[in-house]
């Protein structure tokens, strides 16, 4: 009997490789009847290929049975340009799509693109391990009756309804699942699935049930990642490593010890949950520690429109102490803009208050309104006007004009930028109380004349 040619591709985003080419064979490889029977090829490619590089890919998968992409709202347009030149060289290959992406906008994506098979919603490795055991005659439902599967049939869109079942065991890592297999650079550490908080402007695993790799099987995966002399960056998803006190010990404990000179691990933290106990352990770590943080916007009310709990000032305070009692920590605050009720004023009041803790790094993102948020979905109530494509940008809101929108746009890399030079923090602290248009023109102004006397701007940053 013939083996079915499968093709699994993920497209590595900003240097990361896509884990879920390796999620699925975890699974798969859980049921060795049904691997019996696959002829099974993995490949990582980039987010953003160019004409070469596409037609390379495309010799490189070839004419396979099924060919399963794993898509995010950055690399939706490669992911299509990809499957529409399968199906055009070979139309009996079943293309699935699944994450992210394709799980928010799975019928529009079925009814806009003829050459899309199958869609398999929110958690691929279930409805899609399904669906190949159907496809190589074993026992198994058939699509129609698969949950979180969406399908074309005829000329109409056939949308399974979920059960509700979430992967207990999934992969951790890369390296756990192929182990030998050469490596990237930047490496994903999925430690964590799931997150008990449903913010309004997310739309990836909100609410569901947290579900964690179990702490021995981290440190492995840990281990082999800090040997390997080309990992430069690991980042940890995980939506709070501090949650846990004695995973976050464990994890940050192996760090301190083994951590080598070349590699930064990255962690998202709730800092409410950052205490003194935190801070002796972390003051051991010498480098290679970098925390994200969302900061709290000075308005509660905006807090609220999202569904975020308003950070106390106990954090923030401990935000400061972690800055300055843990050399080998950097703390990088994110930051949004354009949220529901905010204005140019109140933004920059929560950028002074995120300043005053001098943090080592400035992420400020223009709000998202991503398909299956819970913003889109009240989208027209609140007055939000964004872009329809990817990446769904926000354009206007009652409170912020397109103008004053288009001003932080231009804005975000020069302040950034200028934060991140220490000797210019008082200047830049001093003068962001100003008004977001004119702070705006003077940042500008400033990182040009910079640019000009020093070179030391890259023009890119100030030609928006």
């Amino acid at each position: 009997m013939s083996k079915l040619d499968l093709v699994l591709a993920g497209f590595n985003q900003r240097g990361f490789t896509a884990l879920a080419p390796y999620a699925l064979l975890r699974q798969l490889r859980s049921d060795r009847e049904l691997m019996a029977r696959l002829d099974l090829r993995i490949f990582d490619f980039p987010a953003r290929p160019d004409r070469g590089t596409l037609q390379r890919m495309l010799r490189s998968v070839g004419t396979p049975d099924v060919l399963g992409l794993s898509t995010t709202l950055w690399t939706i347009g490669s992911v299509l340009e990809l499957a529409v030149a399968v199906k055009q060289r070979s139309p009996s290959t079943t293309i699935v799509l699944g994450g992210p992406e394709a799980s928010a906008r799975a019928e529009e994506l079925l009814l806009r693109n003829p050459y899309l098979d199958l869609i398999v919603r929110d958690e691929g490795e279930l409805p899609f391990h399904s669906f190949l055991r159907w496809r190589c005659g074993l026992a198994s439902p058939p699509p129609d009756e698969v949950p979180d599967l969406v399908l074309r049939r005829e000329s109409t869109i056939r949308s399974n309804p979920g059960t509700g079942e979430y992967v207990r065991r999934f992969a951790c890592s890369q390296v756990e699942v192929t182990p030998h297999r050469r490596l990237s650079p930047w490496q994903i550490l999925e430690t964590t699935r799931g997150c008990p908080r449903a913010c309004a402007y997310c739309s990836w695993k909100n609410g569901q049930p947290p579900r964690k790799v179990p702490v021995p099987t981290v440190l492995r995966s840990l281990e082999v990642l800090f040997a390997h002399p080309e990992v430069k960056v690991i980042y940890f998803a995980d939506p709070d490593i501090l949650e846990d006190r004695a995973r976050a010990g464990a994890i940050f404990e192996l760090v301190a010890r083994v951590l080598p000179e070349r590699t930064t691990c990255y962690f998202e933290i709730n800092p409410d949950h950052l205490d003194e106990d935190y801070l002796r352990l972390l003051a051991t770590v010498r480098r290679g520690l970098h925390f994200d943080c969302s900061f709290p916007h000075a308005d509660p009310a905006v807090e609220a429109s999202c569904n975020r709990a308003s950070v106390g000032e106990r954090a923030v305070s401990m935000l400061r102490e972690l800055r300055g009692r843990c050399p080998g920590c950097r703390v990088q605050i994110e930051m949004v803009y354009g949220l529901p009720g905010e204005r140019g004023a109140s933004f920059l009041e929560t950028l002074e208050r995120a300043l005053a803790i001098e943090p080592d790094g400035l992420i400020l993102n223009r709000l998202l309104v991503l398909p299956g948020s819970g913003l889109r979905r009240r989208a027209a109530a609140l007055g939000l006007i964004h872009n329809p494509e990817p990446p769904y940008e926000l354009l206007a809101t009652p409170t912020m004009t397109a103008e004053e929108v288009l001003t932080l746009r231009r804005l975000i890399p020069a302040l950034t930028w200028l934060q991140a030079r220490v000797p210019l923090r008082p200047w830049f602290r001093h003068r962001a109380e100003r008004r977001a248009t004119l702070v705006a023109e003077e940042y500008l102004a400033a990182a040009e004349r910079v640019e000009r006397l020093f070179r030391f701007v890259p023009r890119r940053f100030t030609r928006l």
